[in-house]
């Protein structure tokens, strides 16, 4: 718009102007003084900041933890105070980056954490982080520290850079986890303590030196028998558990706990509440810092007691099934030696553990020592061949295939023996011998010389049956019976004898055995063996048994008693022995023996008859001879002494007919007897009387010693020739000393001893010594034909006696012959 007049433009226009110019002037004025004292105030300000800044520089680099501060998105370092310093090693950082000051810390995360810090602003801090600082000299120094990273604001607010604060807390770490631990340790211990104490494994009890109980677990109450309530009305005393006889003990482990504070563990004994004892382990000690109280602990050995007697039983009955082994050994060995097969026992290893002679007689050996070897040499020295002499490798030889488990039956080979090279062929046999859990042990063979047989099966193959042998030899049947007579475990021979099985020894209550018994005798077994359970006596009997085949064979069974350290029996222990062979061989025995006595009788009676008449006849001519040289005749002399030499030789010849003829009426149990009262001390010096002269000539003189009496009922004659026989031996014997001959009674019988001074007797004779044709020495150097102490046994068992030898090689011998008294001791 335009002013509508140009005047007033100029009135007010004009002077605006001025105003304004005016205005604007001291506007200027104003704004310069302002920008002056601005500038002075910010030089006052930059400087009191430069002051803090330095104040501040001054306490951070004197702080008392590590400081650092970067700049910038790259983490530039601009400060690092000298705990810092120290820290890393003393490494020029300040300019660098945190990347190009340490590259190693970029895989730990630092830097990570730097930059998450950076960017989005949030301090970060941590109380307690492990830090592992590599050092100039190689070394990692390892320190825990207590950090934190606070972003740093320019003056619009946006972050510019972050201050790291550190505190070394190593030293509060280590001293916190040492108590940490020293604490699981604590707690650990309380919780084994109170775990001991409430499993009740062992006897815990809280005591205090006068005699008090104040605590104690269960298995401690339960152990002696007390209850909760006895112990907290305060009823036990631990001085009044111990019994008399180990309270000695006890005071030398209470002066032991008073001087050390603890005794070590001791065995002894407790009362229970009830009055019995109890074995235990007790170790006491002092509470730390208490010498009134303390704790014990006390474990229950009952158990152990227990196991220990039963060890013991078991020990007992192990050493009696040993001996039971050595014997049946002994006669197994003696069985298989009296085998006219050979037999061969080897090793798992392949070596001969027992070879019988008839195994060395049937290869060619020597002896079976010889044959003590192993398969090894066998396979070099000899060789097996099929019938149709095809070779067999030592792989496939009767022990190799035994000593793999398998059981052979007559398997036929051809061989040569060792001495001579000759074709010979051997019916091989063999099984694994296993122990009781079914590991094969050894390996069985058994060989039979079947050459002749292989010969006639030749001729005649039909026969081949009549030549087979059983694949075992014959070991004895063993059995365990209860108390009760059942019988519950059985040997494996007894069920390959049997045919039988477990399950069938199992039926009727553990008596299935019976089925195998013959009913006829069976009653009778029953009775007996019943009985011997009854008595604990140890039981033998001889029945027949029934093989699986059905054969009755007949057994020498034996039970011995097996007893526990009470000696009360547990178990029997028994063994079957088949005797059957025995048997036929003792009926043929008889025959042979009754035949022979039959000729003897023959035999005797034939010659008694010439030589009487020889006698009679030889008695004329001496008379005739005699009467000549008492004549005066003295060159017939000569004639006479050979008379009577023939005499002497002719009593001789008589007196051995007579033995005969004792022979056989002994044997065959008809020794007659005629008794009658007879005083023995008479009876015997009238024997000595008759003998005195040839014991002079031998050197060695008769002394009696002897009661005026000793009556016994017997026959005098027989007496006579018993006495006779002893002094006769004792003569012949008693290289030239004096001999003792003593009698004694104590009205209930009569001892005669004959004792002389001469060569003695081997122990292994006085066994057999009173046994047919038995003599103690060679009779190269002394006569006789081994009967009189026959006789002597016979004549006195027959008159109710006993009679036996001491004696030892070179010191003598001592016989006592033991009568039955007559009911009086004077003369009838």
């Amino acid at each position: 718009m335009e002013p509508r007049d140009g005047s007033l433009v100029s009135e007010f226009l004009i002077p605006g102007l001025a105003l304004f110019g005016l205005a604007t002037s001291l506007v200027l004025c104003v704004l310069v003084r302002a920008q002056a004292k601005a500038r002075q105030e910010a030089e006052r300000r930059a400087q009191r900041l430069e002051a803090e800044r330095a104040r501040l520089s001054s306490l951070l680099m004197a702080a008392p933890a590590a400081i650092a501060m970067t700049q910038g998105p790259k983490h530039v370092y601009v400060l690092s105070n000298p705990i810092n310093n120290a820290w890393i090693g003393h490494r020029e950082v300040l300019g660098k980056p945190f990347r190009e000051a340490f590259p190693e810390a970029e895989s730990d995360g630092f830097l990570a954490l730097l930059d998450q810090v950076y960017r989005t602003g949030e301090s970060f801090s941590t109380p307690e982080m492990p830090l592992r600082l590599p050092q100039p000299d190689g070394s990692v120094r390892e320190l825990f520290i207590s950090f934190v990273y606070q972003p740093t604001r320019d003056t619009q607010g946006s972050i510019d850079g972050i201050a790291g604060f550190a505190f070394d807390v190593t030293a509060l770490v280590l001293a916190r986890r040492k108590m940490e631990a020293l604490a699981e340790e604590l707690r650990t211990g309380e919780s084994r303590l109170r775990t001991l104490v409430e499993s009740n494994i062992i006897g815990i009890l809280f005591w205090d030196i006068e005699g008090g109980v104040r605590g104690a677990n269960d298995a401690f109450l339960q152990s002696v028998g007390y209850t909760r309530e006895d112990l907290d009305a305060g009823r036990m005393d631990w001085r009044q558990f111990t019994p008399p006889d180990w309270r000695a003990q006890d005071e030398v482990l209470v002066r032991e706990l008073l001087e050390r504070g603890k005794h070590p563990p001791v065995e002894k004994e407790y009362f229970r509440k009830d009055g019995s004892r109890l074995p235990l382990i007790v170790a006491s000690s002092f509470f730390p810092d208490n010498r009134r109280e303390g704790v014990g602990f006390v474990l229950d050995i009952t158990a152990r007691k227990h196991a220990e007697a039963a060890l013991r039983q078991s020990e007992a009955r192990a050493q009696e099934a040993a001996t039971v082994a050595v014997r049946n050994r002994a006669q197994l060995e003696a069985t298989f030696q009296s085998m006219s097969d050979g037999v061969v026992v080897f090793d798992m290893e392949g070596r001969v553990v027992f070879v019988n002679e008839a195994e060395a007689r049937i290869c060619g050996y020597p002896s079976a020592e010889d044959m003590k070897r192993d398969l090894q040499y066998f396979a070099q020295v000899f060789e097996l061949t099929h019938p149709d002499r095809q070779l067999l490798p030592v792989e496939q030889w009767p022990v190799s295939r035994v000593l793999r488990g398998e059981t052979l039956l007559e398997c036929e080979l051809r061989g040569r023996r060792k001495d001579t090279g000759q074709a010979w062929f051997f019916s091989y046999s063999g099984a694994p011998v296993r122990d009781e859990h079914g590991n094969q042990v050894l390996a069985l063979t058994i060989t039979r010389d079947v050459t002749e047989s292989k010969k006639a099966e030749e001729r005649l193959r039909d026969s081949e049956l009549q030549f087979r042998t059983l694949a075992d030899a014959i070991p004895q049947l063993a059995w365990i019976a209860e108390t009760d007579g059942a019988i519950r475990w059985f040997n494996r021979r007894w069920y390959e004898y049997t045919g039988t099985s477990p399950e069938d020894m199992a039926a009727e209550a553990n008596r299935g055995w019976q089925t195998v018994h013959d009913p006829a005798e069976l009653p009778r077994v029953l009775a007996g063996f019943e009985a011997a359970l009854a008595s604990g006596e140890p039981w033998e009997d001889l029945f027949p048994l029934r093989r699986h085949d059905g054969e009755l064979r007949w057994h020498l069974s034996r039970a011995m008693p097996l007893r526990n350290a009470e000696g009360r029996i547990v178990r029997w222990f028994g063994t079957n022995t088949d005797v059957e062979d025995q048997r036929r061989q003792a009926v043929e025995l008889r025959k042979a023996i009754e035949a022979r006595d039959t000729f003897l009788v023959v035999a005797s009676h034939e010659l008694k008859t010439p030589l009487t008449a020889l006698s009679l006849r030889l008695a004329q001519v001496l008379r005739e001879v005699r009467g000549a040289v008492a004549a005066g005749e003295q060159h017939r002399a000569r004639e006479l002494r050979n008379l009577e030499a023939a005499e002497g030789q002719l009593r001789r010849l008589a007196g051995l007919v007579d033995s005969l003829l004792d022979v056989t009426r002994i044997s065959g149990d008809r020794l007659s007897l005629v008794l009658g009262d007879v005083d023995v001390v008479e009876a015997v010096r009238e024997t000595v009387q008759g003998m005195a002269a040839q014991a002079e000539r031998a050197g060695s003189p008769l002394h009696v010693e002897a009661p005026a009496h000793a009556w016994c009922r017997l026959d005098r004659v027989r007496l006579g020739q018993a006495v006779t026989n002893l002094l006769s031996n004792a003569i012949k014997f008693g290289a030239g000393q004096p001999i003792r001959v003593a009698l004694a009674t104590d009205g209930k019988a009569v001892r005669l001893t004959v004792s002389d001074r001469g060569i003695g007797i081997a122990p292994e004779t006085l066994e057999r010594l009173f046994e047919r044709f038995e003599r103690g020495v060679s009779e190269r150097h002394y006569g006789g034909l081994g009967l009189g102490l026959y006789f002597t046994r016979k004549i006195v068992e027959a008159m109710g006696g006993t009679v036996k030898a001491q004696s030892a090689p070179g010191q003598g011998a001592t016989f006592t012959v033991e009568l039955p008294a007559a009911s009086h001791q004077e003369a009838p």
